[in-house]
C-alpha cells in the first residue's frame, strides 16, 4: 500500500506553495497536483500488475480445410475536397474555396492463402504451408463462387477439405494471452525460487515457441531421441482434444536426473497454465523409467494418479502406447480449473512500478506548481480568482524579487 503514500508529495508541496505564493494559486489549481498523482498511481500500478499477471497458453487445433483466394479488384467510389483559387479580396490577396472532385480508384487484392481450424477460425498462411497441407490432404479442390462486387477481375475461392484420417491430420497450435494471478502470488503455492543454476543442473525446459505453425508436444534433451511418429501422436491428442476438453498435454523427458527435477520443473512453470497436463518422466538413453512426476490444474486429481500408475507399470517408456491410452481412456474425465475463482488474490505492483510512481509524482508535482505560479490566473483579496495577462519573463522576475525581499 506504500504507493498511496506518494500522494503526500503533492499535498506537502501544494501546502508549502500556498504559503509562499498564495496570491498566485487559485483554489482549483491547488487540487491539480494531487489529482494528477492519483491518476498516475492508478495507471502505473495497473500497468505493473498487468505485467506480472500476463501469461500465455497454447491452444491445440487441427486444420479442417485450406483455402486459396484468387486475386481480384474492386472500384472504390470516393469524393475528395481540395482548396482552389476563387478570386481575390479587397487588398488583392488570393482567396481559396473548397472544391469537391471525384477521387475514386481501383483497389487491387492479391491472391491469399488460409486455413480453417476445427473451431472455425480462419488464419492466413503463406503459400508454402498451404501447398504442404493441400498435398497432404490430397483431395479434390472445390470451387466457391465469391459473388464479389468486382471491377475487372472477379476472384473466386478454391478449398480442400480434411479427409478425416490420422495420416492426413495437420496439427495447428496457437498462442493466447490471459490473466494469471497465481504466478504473481505467493499465497497459493510456496514454490522455491528457480535460479539459472537450477535450470542448468536439472535441465529444466522453457516453453517452446511456435515455428512455421509447428510445436512439439514432447520436450527432451540429448542424448534422448524422440521420433516424428511420437511427436505426431501427442500433437494429434492436443489437436483433437484441445478445443473440446481445453487441454494441452506436455511430455517432459529428463535424462539421468533425480526425481527432484520434476518438482523443480513444476516450480519453474508455476504449476503450469490452466489448460496444461504436464507429465515429467525420468529415463535413461534406453527409455528405462526411473520416476514420474505429474502436475496440472485438473479438477479430477485421479487422472494424475492413474497416468502415473500406467507409466510406472511399464519398465520402459512407450510414448505411442501412452498416447493411445491417454486419448482413449486417461483423459476422458479431464476438466480444467477456471482461473476466475482466483480473482480474489491480491497482486502487488512490481518494484519498478512503485519507484516510477514516486518519481513521476515528484516531477509532475514540481512541474504543475511552477506552472500554476506563473500562469495567468491569480487570487484576489476576497479569495476569488480572476484572469490576468502576464509576460512570462516579467512574471519570473517578480517571483525572484519577492523571494529576495522576504529573505
Amino acid at each position: 500500500m506504500e504507493i498511496w503514500f506518494a500522494l503526500l508529495i503533492p499535498v506537502i508541496f501544494t501546502i508549502a506553495s500556498l504559503f509562499l505564493f498564495k496570491e498566485k494559486i487559485t483554489w482549483w489549481e491547488a487540487f491539480i497536483p494531487t489529482l494528477t498523482t492519483l491518476l498516475l498511481i492508478i495507471i502505473i500500478s495497473n500497468i505493473g500488475v498487468s505485467s506480472v499477471t500476463k501469461d500465455y497458453e497454447y491452444w491445440g487445433n487441427y486444420v479442417t480445410q485450406v483455402r486459396y483466394y484468387e486475386p481480384w479488384d474492386e472500384y472504390i467510389h470516393q469524393t475528395c475536397t481540395r482548396s482552389v483559387p476563387c478570386g481575390t479580396d479587397s487588398d488583392g490577396n488570393t482567396q481559396y474555396c473548397d472544391e469537391t472532385y471525384d477521387c475514386s480508384y481501383v483497389q487491387y487484392h492479391s491472391e491469399s492463402f488460409s486455413v480453417v481450424l476445427n473451431d472455425n477460425r480462419e488464419i492466413s498462411v503463406d503459400e508454402n504451408y498451404y501447398n504442404d497441407v493441400k498435398r497432404k490432404f490430397n483431395t479434390t479442390s472445390i470451387f466457391v463462387e465469391m459473388n464479389r462486387n468486382y471491377h475487372f477481375n472477379d476472384g473466386d475461392m478454391y478449398k480442400n477439405l480434411y479427409p478425416n484420417t490420422y495420416e492426413t491430420y495437420v496439427f495447428f497450435p496457437t498462442k493466447h494471452r490471459y490473466v494469471n494471478k497465481i504466478q504473481a502470488s505467493n499465497s497459493i503455492f510456496n514454490y522455491p525460487k528457480v535460479t539459472e543454476e537450477d535450470i542448468l543442473k536439472y535441465k529444466l525446459f522453457d516453453y517452446p515457441e511456435i515455428e512455421n505453425n509447428q510445436l512439439n508436444s514432447i520436450l527432451y534433451n540429448k542424448p534422448l531421441k524422440v521420433d516424428k511418429a511420437q511427436q505426431d501422436k501427442f500433437n494429434y491428442i492436443n489437436g483433437m482434444l484441445g478445443m473440446d476438453k481445453q487441454i494441452k498435454v506436455w511430455i517432459c523427458l529428463f535424462n539421468n536426473t533425480d526425481s527432484y527435477a520434476g518438482y523443480m520443473q513444476e516450480a519453474y512453470w508455476k504449476h503450469g497454465n490452466k489448460n496444461e497436463f504436464v507429465i515429467c518422466v525420468g529415463v535413461d538413453e534406453k527409455m528405462k523409467i526411473s520416476w514420474v512426476h505429474i502436475f496440472s490444474w485438473s479438477q479430477n486429481k485421479n487422472i494424475e494418479i492413474e497416468t502415473r500408475n500406467f507409466i510406472l507399470n511399464h519398465k520402459q517408456l512407450d510414448l505411442i502406447s501412452l498416447g493411445d491410452w491417454l486419448y482413449d481412456d486417461g483423459l476422458k474425465n479431464w476438466k480444467r480449473t477456471e482461473f476466475e475463482q482466483f480473482d480474489y488474490l491480491h497482486v502487488e505492483p512490481p518494484r519498478w512500478s512503485k519507484i516510477l510512481i514516486w518519481i513521476t509524482s515528484l516531477l509532475s508535482t514540481l512541474g504543475i506548481l511552477v506552472w500554476v505560479t506563473i500562469n495567468e490566473y491569480e487570487r484576489t483579496f476576497n479569495d476569488n480568482w480572476k484572469y490576468k495577462s502576464y509576460d512570462l519573463k516579467n512574471m519570473i522576475k517578480k517571483l525572484l524579487n519577492r523571494n529576495n525581499d522576504t529573505m
